[in-house]
């Protein structure tokens, strides 16, 4: 006797759901291991909130000798690298302006952008882009020059 379809449907759905459980869970334990020993990289840590998926590319690149950079697309993305990475500077643009202005005691920030930005008050520097290679290292050894060792 065979089961009825719609029973190996639902055993189907609810397997596929135990999975995604599981791989959750998996990645919150990673994010609170981060959290709880970050990586021993002398490094600063920087997040950049950027909605155009090219420049945190290229920042990266730009930033790999002085920083170990975190990117978030969208404000979901910044609250969860936010809580996890710690960072010791943000450099905003797009939707992360507003989002780092609501925050109680961010790290230093910068507003890099296409955008004038220059009547806004609480960031650290503003900067419009396109921002030259060692322009940009720079603000981030600024930024980061008071942090803890």
């Amino acid at each position: 006797m065979n089961p009825e379809p719609d029973l190996l449907t639902r055993a189907g759905r609810e397997a596929a759901l135990a999975a995604s459980a599981g791989r959750l869970a998996a990645a919150c334990r990673g994010l609170r291991e981060l959290a709880m020993h970050p990586p021993l990289d002398p490094r600063p840590r920087v997040l950049i909130v950027e909605d155009d998926p090219a420049q945190p590319k290229l920042y990266s690149v730009l930033l790999a000798q002085v920083a170990v950079v975190v990117v978030a697309h969208d404000v979901d993305q910044a609250i969860a690298a936010y809580a996890a990475a710690r960072p010791d500077a943000m450099l905003v643009d797009g939707p992360g302006i507003p989002w780092a202005e609501q925050l109680a005691d961010p790290p230093p920030c910068a507003i890099v952008s296409g955008w004038d930005h220059s009547g806004r008050s609480g960031f650290a520097a503003i900067r419009m882009k396109p921002v030259e290679a060692s322009e940009l290292q720079e603000l981030v050894l600024s930024l980061t020059a008071g942090r803890p060792s």
